[in-house]
């Protein structure tokens, strides 16, 4: 049997057929297994495809579409986050990392927990214990995965879930042996409202200043990526500031999609700003400082529900995915219909480095006559009229001399 790997190499050398000469970018997807796969869509390819994904094409090793479905979490919906107080920090060498968590007076029972740091790739697994008093304590999960590969394109995951809980107290402890796993904050949601997140690391322009005090950083790298929280943290030890989120579709004209506070004082953390999902070519974070200096080494991380892609896997098959057509439409296929759960089809796929087609032709550069159909139509029509005027009046020119010989 042939690897995997190096039946997706050889695909990626084919060419595509003529009829995809007018999509972009291709990417080879390697399946795990054969029948329902998914991958999830990585934000690089929003930057080059339609924002609503609709020029998204699987095409098998015979040039075929494959139908498919873009699916997202069953639940989608905004959670409600509580952020809680963070004390007892600590590493143990080659054991763990913990902190503790004070949900104060909180009562309401919540069941999923979200790790925030500042590290963008690593794997690591999380025992989390609950306490009534913060003396007594009794393991509510075991053993459970938080991850960033995003460097790869893949996924990312900071969410713990467990059982409902009410503890006032919550201990996070991060198996990671190989080095200290830092942990900025935590925050929990009621069980099941929270939605699955794909984290997004943002680059940062260098801010401009204005008149009282305000930064302007260009946010780069969630170009048109569906995105609905941010998060902002920076290296000063005490901090509290305002900051607007903004969005411009043209980068000139800025609309204000989100402000909020952040803030780190010896009983608070305060890093996120949440909004309704938005998709934009170009984002801007303003911190206004006021009289303050400005926060030093600020960084900027986005977090948005991911677009997964659910398809057949056939045995012995290779699969690529194409994008960049500006002018395709979403194609129409009854593969969600016909399929149960979709949005739970696990992640058993994943896509290759993107590539140029080497057949791309631009819309631009199709033929006149194939891009101005219209135009031959209007020239063949007057063309047929002239042909038409000239033989009425070389008819009329034949009757008059024949007219004149009598």
């Amino acid at each position: 049997m042939i690897p995997a790997a190096f039946a997706a190499a050889v695909l990626a050398q084919r060419s595509l057929p003529a009829r995809w000469e007018h999509w972009k970018y291709v990417r080879t997807i390697q399946a795990r297994r054969t029948g329902s796969v998914a991958f999830e869509v990585p934000s690089t390819i929003y930057a080059n495809a339609l924002p609503d994904l609709s020029d998204l094409r699987i095409v098998n090793a015979r040039g075929g579409t494959v139908p498919f479905a873009i699916a997202t979490s069953p639940d989608s919906q905004s959670p409600t986050w509580i952020d809680a107080t963070v004390t007892d920090r600590g590493f143990v060498p080659s054991q763990y990392s913990q902190a503790v968590a004070d949900l104060g007076g909180h009562r309401t029972p919540y069941g999923v927990l979200d790790i925030v740091t500042p590290l963008d790739t690593f794997d690591a697994r999380v025992d989390v214990d609950a306490s009534d008093d913060g003396l007594t304590w009794r393991t509510i999960r075991t053993n459970a995965p938080i991850y960033n590969y995003e460097r790869d394109g893949l996924a990312t995951n900071t969410q713990v879930t467990f059982p409902a809980s009410t503890a006032r107290y919550v201990r996070v402890r991060v198996l990671l042996r190989d080095h200290r796993f830092p942990i900025l904050g935590l925050r929990f949601s009621a069980p099941s409202a929270a939605p699955a997140q794909t984290r997004y690391q943002v680059r940062l322009g260098a801010p401009s200043r204005t008149a009282g005090g305000t930064e302007t950083y260009r946010a780069i790298g969630i170009d048109s990526v569906p995105v609905d929280r941010i998060r902002i943290d920076a290296a000063n030890r005490l901090y509290a500031r305002d900051v607007d989120i903004e969005s411009s579709e043209d980068g000139h004209t800025w609309q204000t999609v989100a402000s909020g506070s952040i803030a780190r004082t010896h009983d608070t953390y305060r890093a996120f700003i949440d909004f309704d999902e938005t998709q934009a070519p170009d984002w801007r974070i303003r911190i206004h400082n006021g009289s303050d200096a400005p926060l030093r080494s600020v960084v900027v991380t986005a977090y948005g529900v991911p677009r997964r892609v659910v398809f057949d896997a056939l045995p012995a098959m290779g699969y690529r995915l194409i994008y960049g057509n500006v002018a395709a439409r979403a194609p129409q296929f009854d593969y969600a219909a016909t399929h149960a759960n979709v949005a739970e089809v696990p992640a058993d796929a994943t896509l290759g480095a993107p590539r140029r087609n080497p057949g791309f032709v631009p819309l631009h550069a199709q033929p006149w006559s194939e891009r101005n159909p219209w135009l031959l139509w209007i020239a063949l029509a007057i063309a047929v009229a002239g042909i038409g005027t000239i033989a009425i009046r070389t008819m009329g020119s034949n009757q008059s001399g024949a007219d004149d010989t009598r």
